[in-house]
This record gives structure tokens, C-alpha cells and sequence, in this order.
């Protein structure tokens, strides 16, 4: 006969704790936190040394419009526009003809 432990239960070698044994689930949680872990150091290690992506929003020009957000120069306004916007609010066509028209300085319309 084995020796008292907790509760009353005897204590025959099953398990850390004295009358409690490792289930089927206490296997599957042990591979699952491993695969995590592995899962982790391969992430972090397959980025070391790459360089990383412009973040968006980081292509400005010269006047600091952003491109990738349909911002144009308007030397007209003196500011970024978004050309379908300017022609809905001006009441010009939405076209790059009409809006180079618009957005160029007023003596370079006249020449």
C-alpha cells in the first residue's frame, strides 16, 4: 500500500501531484505550446537582416502630397488635392487634362 497524500488518495507514481495523473489533453497542450514557441523564433528570425517595407503613407513628393492616397500639387490652391474631389467642387471634368487646366498658376493659363 502506498503511502497518504492529499484527500486521501494514495499516491502510486502517476503524476506530479499525488493522486492526480497527466490526461490526454495535458499531451496536446505540451506539442501545441511547443509548436507556438517554435512557430515564434522562426518568425523572428526569418525578418532579422531583411529591410523592412515603406510604411504607407510614407511616399510624400516634393510638396509633401501623399500619392498612394490620391493626393496631387495644385499650384492654383497652393495645396494637395484629390483631383475627383477638386473637379466635384470646382465643377470641372474629372479628367488629367482638365485638371492640370485647373491646378496650373494663373499667368501659365494665359499664355
Amino acid at each position: 500500500m502506498g503511502r497518504r497524500a492529499f484527500c486521501g488518495s494514495t499516491d502510486q507514481g502517476r503524476g506530479f501531484l499525488a493522486g492526480q495523473s497527466r490526461g490526454i489533453g495535458d499531451d496536446r497542450m505540451i506539442k501545441f505550446s511547443g509548436l507556438v514557441s517554435m512557430s515564434v523564433l522562426v518568425l523572428a528570425c526569418g525578418s532579422a537582416g531583411q529591410p523592412s517595407k515603406p510604411l504607407m503613407g510614407s511616399d510624400r513628393d516634393a510638396h509633401g502630397c501623399i500619392a498612394s492616397a490620391g493626393y496631387s500639387w495644385c499650384r492654383h490652391l497652393n495645396q494637395c488635392v484629390r483631383p475627383w474631389e477638386l473637379a466635384k467642387a470646382h465643377g470641372f471634368d474629372n479628367s488629367p487634362s482638365a485638371f492640370s487646366e485647373f491646378c496650373s498658376e494663373p499667368n501659365e493659363s494665359s499664355n
